[in-house]
């Protein structure tokens, strides 16, 4: 299992919460221009670690999916509602093992932060959504 398909697991895994949620594919979500920023989110990549017995690899990655949804003249209702999908996108990130060939993917949720994108515009939501992915490989 490659990194890309621990990024496609996780996108199919959000488009079953909600198939109109689109990746922003840039390095940074800081990058992320306002007049898109609304039902967007994107996904990035922290640590690895490796470990390795008689049978197997195995691979710890930090994995970040950040949210965003604008409030306009309704911050709170935007809120809820991105905390809500935030939910069930991680429900079904974690509730999954997937494999692939010999290998195989597990995932524990580390946390679920809402927050404003800035101080001066509280209308706009961002959840992060951090997870470690364990990724095993077969050395047989």
């Amino acid at each position: 299992m490659s990194i890309s398909q621990v990024r496609t697991f996780i996108k199919q895994q959000i488009a079953l919460v909600d198939p109109n949620l689109k990746e922003h594919l840039d390095l940074s979500d800081e990058n992320i221009p306002q007049t898109i920023l609304d039902e967007h989110y994107h996904i990035e990549y922290g640590s690895s670690s490796d470990s390795q017995d008689d049978n197997a690899f195995q691979t710890s990655q930090s994995v970040t999916v950040k949210l965003f949804k604008r409030g306009f003249n309704k911050p709170i209702t935007a809120m809820d509602t991105i905390i809500d999908k935030a939910h069930e996108i991680r429900r079904c990130i974690i509730s999954t093992t997937a494999t692939l060939g010999d290998d195989m993917l597990k995932v524990e949720s580390i946390s679920l932060t809402p927050e404003p994108i800035d101080e001066t515009n509280d209308n706009t939501i961002k959840i992060s959504l951090e997870f470690n992915i364990r990724l095993y490989f077969a050395t047989v």
